[in-house]
């Protein structure tokens, strides 16, 4: 048995350190790819709010702007002011919607962008 030789099975230095630079791509990217979805669901939860408002029927659009505002203060968003949204009054409803997107630095000069389109219609009835 002196003859044989005993391999030892592992992984190798340059395949180690291959495998943490695209870990880290990966971190980096959920790094700042998170906070942008985890705001988009604040400004969700927000207009969620103002539907769930009983008295939001009867609202004119600056209280509603005023009661938006107040949300988001409370859920933190900061790349949407109550200022952007667009809210349109029908006969019978009324249309809240928030259009916007949000451009984050990745590396460099790439970028993350990513558009958000959430509407909440508010039936007058």
């Amino acid at each position: 048995m002196i003859g044989i030789r005993c391999r030892q099975g592992g992984i190798s230095l340059s395949a180690l350190l291959g495998a943490l630079v695209i870990f880290a791509v990966v971190a980096l990217g959920v790094m700042r790819i998170l906070p942008v979805y985890l705001e988009h669901f604040a400004v969700r939860s927000s207009l969620q709010g103002v539907l769930k408002d009983p008295d939001s029927r009867t609202m004119s659009p600056l209280q509603l702007r005023k009661a938006v505002g107040s949300h988001f203060n409370v859920n933190n968003v900061r790349h949407l002011s109550p200022e952007d949204l667009k809210i349109r009054r029908d006969r019978n409803q009324t249309l809240i919607q928030a259009d916007y997107e949000i451009r984050r630095p990745l590396v460099a000069n790439l970028d993350i962008v990513a558009h958000f389109d959430e509407t909440v219609v508010i039936d007058s009835r």
